[in-house]
């Protein structure tokens, strides 16, 4: 039976701590011992010159309190009997005051002066405007003349040789600029009935003699078309597109000045 050599076995917590414990008290006790323990003693001042105040010491204490003292020139400064304490320059006798002359005022001639410039500069005068109110007259507008002939009606297209059994005068328009024409374009049967009436752009500008025209157009009336050869019956049939096509007559407007009211 062979015995095993035991192993060495490491310090316990407890240990541990004891040891730290007593290194730990060690150290404070060599601090405390290797510590100087005597109190040093207070310095002793080195002797220093002392100023005594001889006199008036209220009034020298007063003066040393001012600011301005080494600033600025002050007559208890350094040099202040040669900046401050002048002498004052010696006095000589004159020759005598000279006797008081009033001025002599003549009671007889006070504002002659100003009675004499009075009368040497007279006041300027002031002209009276007269204010006219004025006339107010009404100017004369004359009328104004027509830019284009009277109005017309031509037909065009299918219709240029059918007959216009309904022609209504045209009037004349009051615009301020010139009026382009109206076209209207018409779908007319052999009788001479109108079928369609359509206005074709842009127009004249002026809706009023659009309107006219358009109206003229669906209330028109043609003469009945000859037959054709080969129409049945003798009659005429088919239909025929044509324009009627309105040149207008302008009227410019006049143009009138308006009256600026009296002040």
């Amino acid at each position: 039976m062979t015995v095993r050599p035991a192993e060495p076995r490491g310090w316990s917590p407890a240990r541990w701590a004891v040891t730290i414990a007593l290194v730990f008290g060690l150290q404070v006790g060599v601090i405390v011992w290797v510590k100087d323990q005597s109190h040093p003693s207070p310095r002793q001042p080195a002797a220093a010159p002392v100023f005594r105040l001889i006199g008036n010491r209220s009034r020298e204490m007063l003066d040393l309190e001012d600011p301005t003292l080494f600033a600025l020139p002050h007559l208890e400064g350094f040099s202040g009997k040669a900046w401050m304490d002048l002498p004052p320059p010696p006095l000589s006798e004159g020759e005598g005051r000279e006797p008081e002359r009033l001025l002599t005022l003549s009671v007889a001639r006070l504002g002659l002066a100003f009675d004499e410039f009075v009368h040497t500069n007279p006041p300027p005068s002031f002209p009276i405007t007269a204010r006219l109110e004025p006339t107010l007259a009404m100017p004369q507008i004359a009328l104004t003349p027509p830019v284009s002939g009277p109005s017309q009606l031509q037909l065009g297209g299918d219709l240029a040789g059918r007959l216009l059994l309904t022609r209504p005068a045209l009037p004349a328009w009051t615009n301020a600029d010139l009026l382009t024409n109206t076209v209207v374009q018409l779908v007319v049967d052999g009788p001479g009935n109108v079928l369609s009436a359509v206005l074709l752009p842009p127009g004249s500008g002026f809706d009023p003699a659009n309107q006219f025209a358009l109206s003229m157009g669906r209330n028109a009336r043609f003469a009945p078309r000859p037959p054709r050869e080969g129409e049945p019956d003798g009659r005429a049939s088919g239909l025929e597109v044509g324009t009627l096509i309105f040149q207008w007559q302008t009227v410019l407007v006049p143009a009138t000045n308006s009256l600026a009211s009296s002040p």
